[in-house]
């Protein structure tokens, strides 16, 4: 889920009440305007904050899932401390990869050169080792990770965890 519903405190607490043991939110930057630009709607932000509050107070927990781009890639390393801030168990990095239809309506709007990326995905990296939190980056380069391979899990672990294998 993008996490807006819990936004509303009674569905929260009737989709926890329920049974419901884990929220994974998409919240692609620690900041309004970035997060309400990438989604196109204003408030979202806001509305998924304060799901998260929501989440927490039930004692839910919770983790994080952002879609890296072009508008967010260099908030990596401050959108760890964010979500490790609200509480979130861990967080997903998602290197945006184009197919043919949204390269050619968004190259010049999301994509951007992934080697970019490196010293802030690198920096989240550090982040996260010196909070002790977990961190996930899926679809970057392998050569990203020199010197950080004690840090990332093994991918059979968050496999598993996420239900991503059969």
């Amino acid at each position: 889920t993008n996490g807006r519903m819990f936004f509303y405190e009674e569905f929260a607490t009737k989709s926890i009440r329920a049974g419901l043991s884990e929220v994974i939110f998409s919240l692609n930057s620690h900041d309004a305007k970035t997060h309400d630009a990438l989604v196109g709607v204003k408030g979202a932000y806001d509305q998924v904050v304060a799901g998260v509050a929501h989440v927490r107070r039930l004692g839910c927990p919770f983790r994080m899932n952002v879609v890296v781009t072009a508008k967010n890639y260099h908030q990596l390393p401050e959108m760890v401390a964010a979500f490790h801030a609200m509480g979130a168990l861990s967080a997903t990095f998602l290197q945006l990869v184009p197919n043919d239809r949204d390269w050619e309506r968004s190259r010049d709007i999301i994509y951007y050169e992934t080697e970019l990326a490196r010293p802030y995905v690198r920096g989240a990296l550090d982040r996260a080792r010196e909070l002790g939190f977990g961190i996930e980056l899926k679809k970057f380069p392998g050569n990203f990770f020199a010197g950080y391979q004690t840090h990332i899990p093994e991918p059979l672990s968050w496999a598993l965890e996420l239900g991503e294998i059969d």
